[in-house]
């Protein structure tokens, strides 16, 4: 049977096999259940991506949450979390917190010890400070 090549193939992951046949899980599936983890972390502003990630969005048609990354070897499973985190926020505390909570939500949700998670503070969200004169200006009336 040919393949329709207009449609992208998917990624998957085989979890293992069972006397009824294999579960397999797509790659988006993982790199959502990463994203939600991240996403619940204090201190954590947004997802991060580059350049490159949103060129591979456009290809793959938004395939994976922008930011994450699956990284496949023969027997292992692997995430990579790129972030932008709260200007005055630990970000060694913020990186250790994302790198448990989506181990434990892909173990939870799919069953997949992950080998490892690597966290990518790739920028700092500085809230907005007020400028003086605009602040003088509507507290005055003027």
């Amino acid at each position: 049977m040919a393949q329709d090549r207009n449609v992208p193939e998917r990624k998957t992951s085989t979890i293992r096999a069972v006397d009824q046949g294999r579960l397999t899980i797509a790659d988006q599936v993982l790199s959502l259940l990463a994203c939600k983890a991240t996403m619940e972390i204090d201190g954590v502003v947004s997802m991060a991506g580059g350049i490159i990630d949103d060129l591979a969005a456009l290809v793959r048609r938004g395939e994976t949450p922008k930011g994450v990354r699956i990284l496949k070897s023969e027997e292992q499973i692997a995430v990579e979390i790129s972030v932008e985190v709260e200007y005055g926020k630990d970000m060694t505390k913020i990186g250790s917190d994302i790198q448990v909570a989506v181990a434990k939500a892909v173990k939870q949700m799919a069953g997949i010890d992950l080998a490892a998670v690597n966290v990518n503070i790739a920028g700092v969200h500085i809230a907005k400070i007020p400028d003086k004169r605009t602040k003088q200006t509507s507290e005055t009336g003027l």
